[in-house]
């Protein structure tokens, strides 16, 4: 379990200080992973306009304290955070922690790639670190389409990603059982993060004006850009066998919301209960 979240304004979007944004996110999805913490942002020069990251292996509280977030540019129009529960890879090793950066790439992800053995020897791509992540951000690199890479992906993700090449669009997309929730406002900026009261609360004191909420279902893929949602497009995927199930009873990984919103009625109460009952505080 790891948290993910970001945005991406729109050109009428002037009055929002993206630093700030982007720390209030990391604030609020801290509580899915205190490991490990990281952002890549949008930095426009005179000529183009580059991708850049920073990460740390501290929670989001010290990162935002160590400068992490200094060098994003307060009007940033782009930015993605995560906050990473280490399963697969040591967090001493930069590599394996968030955002991972392979050819042409710079992603964040929540989830488990149950297939990345398998998707590293078949494609022939380097292992730069243990990270399952990895995997996948290879796998929509060197495949000839993002919808052809995602539906080869197995297990649990929940993606965001930024290309080097092309750093004016924001790539979302969600697979199995990892959840995504995304906002809109009038002027078309979009935010998302992990869960809605994640997000609700990382936006709280951030004004950006009434929003519309809604769920990324399964199996879906989004591209934005300009201020608009411009695809969203359903990922072709083999039907499998209850995969929450699978997933959640795997005993390093028991984490799972649904067990306690069907208990509770307010979801981010849900959300730290679940919190409390795998040891966080």
């Amino acid at each position: 379990m790891c948290g993910i979240a970001g945005f991406h304004l729109s050109n009428g979007q002037g009055n929002v200080d993206s630093r700030e944004l982007a720390e209030s996110l990391l604030k609020s999805i801290v509580v899915r992973g205190r490991d490990a913490t990281g952002v890549a942002w949008l930095k426009k020069n005179e000529e183009n306009t580059e991708v850049w990251y920073s990460k740390q292996a501290v929670d989001a509280n010290r990162f935002i304290a160590n400068q992490g977030v200094k060098h994003v540019p307060k009007k940033c129009r782009t930015a993605i955070v995560h906050t990473r529960y280490a399963t697969q890879g040591d967090k001493s090793n930069s590599h394996n922690n968030h955002p991972i950066v392979v050819d042409g790439i710079v992603g964040v992800h929540n989830g488990h790639i149950s297939n990345d053995k398998q998707l590293v020897e078949k494609g022939g791509f380097p292992r730069i670190g243990q990270v399952d992540s990895e995997a996948a951000f290879w796998q929509l690199s060197k495949s000839k389409s993002f919808i052809d890479g995602l539906e080869k992906i197995e297990g649990t993700a929940a993606l965001a990603w930024l290309e080097v090449d092309k750093p004016k669009c924001l790539h979302l997309a969600r697979c199995a059982g990892s959840p995504l929730v995304v906002a809109q406002n009038i002027l078309g900026s979009v935010f998302f993060a992990s869960t809605k009261p994640l997000l609700e609360k990382g936006l709280k004191s951030i004004d950006v004006g009434k929003l519309e909420f809604f769920e990324i279902p399964e199996w879906t893929y989004l591209r934005v850009q300009n201020g608009r949602i411009c695809d969203w497009i359903d990922i072709p995927h083999v039907a499998t066998k209850d995969v929450y199930e699978n997933w959640y009873s795997q005993p390093n990984l028991p984490w799972s919301p649904s067990k306690y919103q069907a208990t509770l009625e307010d979801p981010w109460e849900a959300e730290q209960a679940a919190m409390r009952q795998f040891g966080w505080k």
